[in-house]
């Protein structure tokens, strides 16, 4: 129980200081996420030629939005894993590993929309690294939902 509750705190830290950032610096996060959706860095040298060009996204209103709803489910994240975090204090294992499911799997849901999102702009051709991030965050939030149901 308690490598269950020490996984539960380090990822409710963890999507407290992603919210926070996403807030505080909210215009540096939607211009890194316009980055993406618009798709430039297929356009520096030597540049990629490839349909999936067609699908760019330049207005920033969208990376707004975007970046709205990120930290909005981050923030639910972070809530659900404190939560849970409070009820492994008070001793209550089986409340405290349901919300953690329960943010855990908001984790893995967040991570899908990440690479499926780069999926649909062709992160994976200039920005592998940020794709295998997500991965390694989607295996991680699943190894943990696994975690919890111990």
């Amino acid at each position: 129980m308690a490598s269950q509750a020490m996984v539960v705190f380090g990822f409710a830290v963890w999507a407290s200081i992603a919210v926070v950032n996403n807030i505080h610096d909210f215009k540096g996060s939607a211009y890194a996420v316009g980055g993406t959706m618009g798709m430039g860095l297929l356009d520096e040298h030597p540049s990629v030629s490839t349909p999936l060009k067609r699908r760019r996204l330049s207005n920033p209103l969208w990376s707004r939005l975007a970046v709205a709803l990120i930290a909005g489910l981050q923030l639910v994240i972070a809530v659900l894993l404190w939560a849970s975090g409070a009820w492994f204090l008070v001793a209550e294992p089986e409340i405290a590993k349901a919300l953690a499911t329960l943010g855990f799997a908001g984790l893995a849901g967040l991570c899908f929309m990440f690479l499926l999102g780069g999926m649909w702009f062709g992160y994976w051709i200039r920005q592998d690294v940020l794709q295998l991030t997500h991965i390694g965050l989607l295996a991680t939030s699943l190894a943990a939902i696994v975690m919890m149901q111990l």
